[in-house]
């Protein structure tokens, strides 16, 4: 068994170490180590998180906590390396099990460790949230090389989507699970529309299913707060404007078949 995978390995507990070379030095490690071709279990990663959840507890001053944050939330791209890496002779690796896998165990962690969280190191965990929402989309991008004087284009992964979504729903966002801090609640409310519409600058995913778990919050939660958050949520004006790029995309072509179906249907030929 891997040293990450034992409770008292050395790697995490240099994460979650007083001294800042060694979290360097173990931050540096862990994104070669999740890039490799294995294959990960829910223990494995909340093993890791809760490493990580000290890592970041125990980084001081605000500019240092912000790029720490934002190096976590990164190494979930990490596993996304394992399928360039793995070999033909070993067994193939479920990247997208692995993902998902490690963003549950972070929403698991920062939902059992919340309340521990005193008001002088929350803003850091609130970042990391922020960040963790953006990954959950983000993630579920393919791009393609386009011309290099354009940006890439890029599609969304529906099944990979829909398994983020659900863990979403799940996990934060579960209306009447009572080990949900409602803190956490409110924070992923406040934050979702702004890294939704971070992650599809070009309005492509489907804003109705993405909005499903706040739907049912909105209905079904058993705290007024949380049921009022999740309308205001749903009532945001830029939801209105998400999703319609693909619309209006849609709607342009098929006005453009339309009219050389009616160009072709009006020309009789060379007249006599």
């Amino acid at each position: 068994m891997s040293d990450l995978t034992t409770p008292q390995g050395p790697l995490l507990r240099a994460l979650a170490s007083s001294s800042t070379a060694r979290r360097r030095a173990a931050m540096a490690q862990l994104h070669a180590y999740l890039s490799s071709s294995r294959q990960f279990t829910s223990i494995d990663l909340l093993k890791l998180w809760k490493a990580l959840f000290y890592c970041l507890y125990m980084t001081p001053r605000p500019r240092n906590q912000q790029h720490l944050s934002q190096e976590i939330s990164a190494l979930s791209f990490a596993f996304a390396e394992a399928d360039k890496k793995k070999s033909t002779k070993v067994k193939p690796v479920d990247r997208a099990e692995n993902l998902a896998l490690f963003i549950e165990a972070f929403w698991i962690t920062i939902a059992r460790e919340w309340e521990g969280i005193d008001k002088v190191r929350l803003d850091k965990f609130l970042f990391l949230i922020r960040r963790m929402v953006f990954i959950t989309f983000e993630t579920c991008k393919s791009t393609t090389a386009s011309d290099v004087s354009e940006e890439d284009e890029y599609t969304f992964d529906s099944a990979q989507l829909a398994r983020h979504i659900a863990i979403l729903g799940a996990t934060p966002l579960a209306p009447r699970d009572n080990k949900i801090p409602v803190g956490l609640r409110l924070h992923v409310l406040d934050v979702l529309v702004d890294e939704l519409a971070r992650a599809d600058p070009e309005g492509k995913l489907e804003v109705e299913t993405v909005l499903v778990p706040v739907e049912r919050l909105k209905k079904e939660s058993l705290t007024k707060t949380v049921r009022t958050r999740a309308a205001e949520t749903l009532s945001d004006e830029r939801i209105a404007t998400l999703g319609q790029a693909g619309e209006v995309e849609q709607e342009a072509e098929a006005q453009a078949e339309a009219e050389d179906e009616e160009d072709d249907g009006g020309w009789g030929g060379f007249e006599d």
